[in-house]
């Protein structure tokens, strides 16, 4: 119902910072591997529709924190094995959106095995882009624009044992009460802002 349903901000911070191939992190060679790589950049006509975020004086005249240690707060999920090239769907939907949402909420995030309450996988905006491949790099941006236009359904509402399957790249879940549950799990706009290091 749209009365319950949460509408907020989410603040992409864009970075014009190529990589071109993915590179495994993990300090263990025999370890699961840690994908850190690919995304696509936007064209400039996705980014003249993304509006620049244009910051209050008051936010102006706030100091920043030097760090933050965002899974010291419970709206933040464990970290996960990202699945695929799904990097840039990892880090918006898994990630930032599932700790955002849950922050406007003031719920905690569960642990996505034992417990996936106010959890959002990342495979679900990946799948609409993918063309059916877990190797397929996307735009950033690209999970924001999907959550923006339909929502995102909760980890529990996506679940399904296909996406445990070869073919988990080509799943989209059936069933339109799925997708309008997911509807009440969107964001407003997501924007960009400038920055410089110097």
């Amino acid at each position: 119902m749209k009365n319950q349903s949460l509408i907020f901000a989410l603040v992409f911070i864009f970075f014009a910072l190529i990589m071109n191939a993915q590179v495994n992190m993990n300090p263990d060679p025999n370890g699961d591997p840690w994908w850190s790589g690919d995304g696509v950049l936007p064209t400039p006509e996705e980014m003249a529709m993304i509006p620049e975020l244009v910051l209050t004086p008051e936010s102006q005249s706030l100091d920043l924190l030097y760090k933050v240690y965002n899974n010291e707060h419970i709206f933040f999920p464990p970290i996960f094995l990202q699945q695929g090239s799904s990097c840039v769907h990892a880090a918006e939907i898994g990630y930032n959106f599932t700790y955002e949402i849950n922050r406007a909420r003031n719920v905690a995030a569960g642990n996505w095995t034992t417990n996936k309450d106010n959890c959002y996988h990342h495979l679900f905006t990946y799948n609409f882009v993918n063309n059916g491949s877990g190797s397929s790099y996307t735009s950033y941006t690209g999970g924001f624009r999907i959550i923006k236009e339909n929502g995102c359904p909760t980890y529990e509402v996506y679940n399904d044992p296909a996406l445990t399957s070869p073919d988990k790249y080509k799943y989209w879940m059936t069933d339109y009460s799925k997708y309008n549950e997911g509807m009440a799990n969107q964001i407003y706009e997501y924007n960009w802002i400038y920055f410089n290091t110097a």
